[in-house]
């Protein structure tokens, strides 16, 4: 017995291991800086002792489970996330998991014969290797959960989408928080329908943003805005690419964006969306035939871009069922409900714009534009867009019943 004992002592005096209080911390890797000794005592070489030291955990651990010197390949470890030994499978999503996307064809690969608890690690890490990913730089693993989100069963497909979902809402985090750390602005704003207003939230990128086209590619990830903002840039064919691309955005604004022709033809690429807003970027007879032949629902609203009724009729045509409006540019500065059907009563001036300027102020009743009635704000909203940036207008308006009249000069609209 005390031989044995011996013998033991000596096996991990060769592998450079600390006395354990359990034979199941021999299973750990042999630190690297320490080499086992020259020989053992009792006159055997050093290979002779480790060989002697890997039959003993050979029989201890039939599996392998990661102490052996030579590196395990992947397949191995994937196989370890089904063992019945949770220090097994523990240090198997460790190795899995430095592995990063070299991992996720071998996890799909096993994933078929694998028992329960391999499948629930492997959706597990997959999860995580999505959430190390980057725009630039982004593996399968998303990829592969989706797959497995989509097409598994039971248990197993609740967990796969609850970790997809996670992952995306991470990703989302991330995207918006890089976003904003280069200048662009998230928050909500009321948008204007008519005379109604509609709360959203909003993703405003313009003049701060020092992101470029790199920054731009976190739009790909971001999710649950659905209005984008874009103001004031020189936009590039990249930088037009990710635009287009941002997945749950529903109303894309472009103001007073410089565009090239090449970059301008990626509105063709664009997906599904209820509206658009184009202003200040003059179009040729080519870029208006491809607005024509975009997938939008509701409205498309161009300010300052030229043309006029024609453009705006070959357009109706073109897109049934979609809200066209065609307008010079000029912005006055005011917001009006209509609290009768006669009457336009201003509930919101613009600080710094034409209107006031002008001196129109809240509660004023506006009721004519040159010589126009205006009975409504959609008959305000019409006359104005008659007209270009730096016009000037008249204005003739109630206040408390009593006329007052002005001359506003137009300005560009910008949020």
């Amino acid at each position: 017995m005390k031989s044995h004992l011996m013998c033991l002592a000596l096996i991990a005096v060769a592998w450079g291991l600390a006395p354990v209080a359990s034979v199941g911390a021999l299973w750990a890797e042999p630190p690297v800086s320490k080499e086992p000794s020259a020989s053992a005592s009792d006159g055997s070489s050093s290979a002779d002792t480790a060989a002697e030291s890997d039959s003993i955990l050979d029989r201890l651990y039939p599996n392998g489970m990661g102490w052996k010197r030579t590196p395990q390949p992947l397949s191995h470890w994937v196989t370890q996330l089904g063992s019945d030994r949770y220090a097994a499978r523990k240090l198997a999503r460790t190795k899995l998991l430095a592995a990063g996307a070299d991992a996720v064809p071998l996890l799909m690969k096993h994933f078929a014969g694998s028992n329960l608890e391999a499948r629930k690690s492997t959706i597990e890490l997959l999860g995580m290797l999505v959430q190390l990913d980057t725009p630039w730089s982004e593996s399968s693993a998303m990829g592969a959960l989706s797959d497995l989100a989509d097409n598994q069963h039971g248990i197993v497909a609740q967990l796969a989408v609850s970790t997809r979902r996670a992952a995306v809402d991470a990703r989302s985090g991330a995207a918006l928080k890089s976003l904003v750390l280069d200048g662009a602005v998230v928050g909500y704003r009321e948008s204007a329908i008519g005379s109604r207003t509609k709360t959203r939230l909003v993703l405003q990128v313009g003049a701060p943003f020092h992101g470029g086209e790199e920054g731009l590619r976190w739009l790909a990830w971001v999710r649950g805005i659905e209005v984008l903002d874009v103001q004031d840039l020189n936009l590039n064919v990249a930088m037009m690419k990710h635009i287009v691309g941002m997945p749950d955005c529903q109303t894309l604004k472009l103001i007073d964006c410089e565009i090239s022709d090449d970059a301008f033809k990626q509105l063709d690429f664009m997906r599904p969306m209820s509206s658009l807003d184009l202003r200040y970027k003059k179009l040729n007879e080519e870029q208006f035939a491809l607005l024509g032949r975009l997938p939008l629902r509701e409205s498309l609203v161009l300010m300052g871009t030229g043309g006029g009724d024609a453009e705006r009729e070959t357009l109706e045509r073109a897109l049934p069922g979609v809200k066209v409006a065609v307008r010079n540019g000029g912005f006055l500065g005011v917001s009006c409900s209509s609290s009768s059907l006669d009457a336009c009563t201003v509930n919101e001036v613009v600080l710094d714009s034409g209107a006031d300027l002008a001196g129109v102020q809240k509660y004023d009743v506006i009721v004519r534009i040159n010589d126009q009635k205006i009975s409504r704000f959609d008959d305000l909203l019409e006359e104005i867009g008659k007209h270009h940036v730096g016009d000037e207008v008249k204005i003739k308006l109630l206040r408390s019943g009593v006329p007052v009249n002005c001359t506003a000069t137009l300005q560009k609209l910008k949020n």
